[in-house]
């Protein structure tokens, strides 16, 4: 269980939305590992949500730990009209979706399918000057 801004005093916040059966996806989350290791310790939190589902959760964990991943991956849940809880809340309609909070919990950065490396590491360092 993940709530932003409960553990303290906010950060900026990297969330990502992610299958691993999605190849963008799985492009997309190198860098998302590269921004934990620059920024991670420092100022800056990062999570990516599984839209796999609960019955994928040891599949996911797996491929997180194959990768190499230390961000927190965070698997949403379905509602009772089959809808993914986190991903519906912020209109997630394809996949991967990039979202980047700064320390208001404003959007300031939104992406779906590839990022370009530099756009993304551009938004991360301007949210955490902010």
């Amino acid at each position: 269980r993940f709530s932003y801004g409960e553990e303290g005093g906010r950060k900026p916040l990297l969330l990502v939305f992610f299958s691993i059966f999605c190849d963008p996806c799985r492009g997309g989350l190198p860098i998302v590992q590269q921004i934990q290791d620059k920024y991670g310790d420092g100022g800056m939190d990062v999570a990516a949500v599984s839209l796999d589902g609960e019955v994928l959760k040891a599949t996911v964990a797996g491929f997180a730990r194959q990768e190499g991943y230390t961000f927190r991956v965070l698997i949403d849940e379905g509602d009772e009209r089959k809808l993914f809880r986190v991903a519906e809340s912020y209109r997630v309609t394809e996949m991967p979706t990039f979202y980047l909070a700064d320390r208001g919990g404003r959007i300031v950065f939104s992406r779906t399918g590839r990022v370009a490396e530099d756009d993304l590491f551009k938004a991360v360092q301007t949210a955490l000057k902010k």
